[in-house]
């Protein structure tokens, strides 16, 4: 911008922001987005939810070959695959927050006891108390009452155990 100076520019700016048909313009089109924005939201979710119930099952595209080498490779039996592939994110990511509220690394865990953590995801995504552990994880109480909803509080009390054993050593 050769021939304008910065104080030109500033000057400019300044000038336009105290015009009041300028702030008028602005107030109406910040009216405009609060209006717009909920309802673009509610057809945003309206679309995404009707896109998943469309979509089905990863699993319906999928021969019995190949289902019985994924439940091979997972290690669970192919009655579980559909309820796995059927269940949220949501499960994976409250037993994260789980692990974490118990002072156990999910990547430690998974990397030492592949067997262990594929297990605790299992169960976990079937489990019919995700809005308890939801709300326990929420209140910061997890860690403490766990063992009155998850049906992997067995195994995170071995898991636990063997953690503190060793880091004891």
């Amino acid at each position: 911008m050769q021939g304008v100076r910065r104080s030109d520019v500033m000057e400019f700016d300044l000038a336009q922001s105290h015009d009041p048909s300028s702030r008028a313009k602005q107030h109406g089109n910040d009216l405009a987005m609060e209006t717009i924005m909920p309802v673009l939201r509610t057809i945003s979710n309206w679309v995404n939810k009707y896109r998943q119930m469309a979509k089905g099952s990863e699993l319906d595209n999928c021969s019995p070959d190949d289902l019985r080498q994924i439940a091979c490779d997972l290690g669970v039996p192919i009655s579980d695959l559909q309820v796995l592939a059927s269940t949220s994110s949501r499960s994976g990511e409250y037993l994260r927050q789980m692990l974490a509220a118990l002072q156990i690394d999910p990547s430690a865990l998974a990397d030492s006891r592949p067997s262990t953590m594929r297990d605790l995801q299992r169960v976990c995504a079937t489990c019919s108390n995700m809005d308890r552990c939801r709300d326990e994880l929420v209140e910061g109480t997890a860690g403490r009452h766990f063992h009155e909803f998850c049906p992997n509080a067995y195994t995170l009390d071995a898991v636990c155990g063997q953690t503190e054993s060793a880091s004891r050593h």
